[in-house]
């Protein structure tokens, strides 16, 4: 709760100062500005898109943006912060609008960097073994059907890490195979929750237990 009301303050804050910001910089800061921007967005796509343990950590974390939505969100952060300091700096001064910004980025390294409890020590991967398919007449997943609801959406987020991760086309196909194992085997049980999910805008490595029902 804390966290939400420190992040609603914060963006109304830097709203209202990028506002005064736009009005009282100078032409050429904002040209300035919004070179800053440009250069921090291209080099996010670049980080994004030539560096697969960034794209992996993406993945972990659940988000399927694209390098040039991260690269565009990143370009027009950083060129909004510029302009929401200059409005600061005007509204404030030099001083007091230097030292609100060493206060408030000390506040957030230590509520980032503060000590956490110890996690509890995530389930083990669900383990799903392929076996020829007649009905196929190629390899299928056995096991899905004994996962609980839980431990197939994870068993799915966990998949696009490893899609990612194939080192080859035989390897890409057993992944795809068990994904889409572990879809129909969703929409088996909840076939209402499974449409909200898609209807949500489901994410290749998102996560849709919310949208089941609880159980399974």
């Amino acid at each position: 709760m804390f966290t939400r009301i420190t992040r609603i303050v914060s963006i109304a804050a830097a709203t209202a100062f990028g506002a005064v910001g736009l009005v009282v910089l100078p032409a050429g800061a904002l040209v300035g500005w919004g070179m800053l921007g440009l250069a921090a967005g291209v080099s996010a796509w670049l980080a994004v898109t030539g560096f697969p343990a960034v794209r992996e950590r993406l993945a972990a974390a659940g988000s399927a943006a694209s390098a040039v939505t991260i690269g565009v969100v990143t370009g027009l952060g950083a060129l909004g912060a510029g302009v929401a300091i200059g409005g600061l700096v005007a509204v404030a001064g030099g001083m007091a609008a230097a030292s609100l910004l060493v206060v408030a980025a000390t506040a957030w390294a230590v509520w980032r960097f503060r000590p956490r409890p110890a996690p509890s020590a995530p389930p083990a991967a669900p383990v799903v073994v392929e076996e020829p398919s007649e009905a196929s007449g190629g390899p299928g997943v056995t096991g899905v059907t004994d996962l609980s609801t839980a431990e197939l959406c994870l068993a799915w987020r966990r998949s696009y890490g490893e899609l990612l991760r194939a080192p080859d086309e035989p390897a890409r196909r057993r992944v795809v195979r068990s994904r889409r194992a572990y879809l129909d085997e969703l929409e088996r049980r909840d076939r209402e929750g499974f449409a909200r999910w898609l209807g949500s805008g489901a994410r290749a490595g998102g996560d849709p237990q919310r949208y089941l029902a609880a159980g399974g």
